[in-house]
């Protein structure tokens, strides 16, 4: 799960998301409204990750600012 603690704004297409180590193989989407990320959908859970990563999510400089986000480690 990934928490927005700031949603950001002037997103016009859905940002590139990543994930540092430890582990590998995290992916993610993010989906828009009123040009703000309104949620990051997990959609690979990686393997090897032992404590949360570093999250980033790209904007160039003129699509999207100020997002931030916490990942947290829950599975089902």
């Amino acid at each position: 799960q990934v928490v927005l603690t700031n949603p950001g704004f002037a997103y016009t297409l859905p940002p590139a998301i990543s994930f540092g180590g430890p582990g590998a193989g995290a992916a993610a989407t993010a989906s828009l409204t009123n040009s703000g990320i309104t949620s990051i959908r997990i959609t690979d859970l990686g393997t090897n990750y032992v404590s949360p990563p570093i999250i980033t999510i790209q904007h160039p400089a003129d699509v999207g600012i100020g997002t931030t986000g916490a990942f947290c480690l829950w599975r089902s």
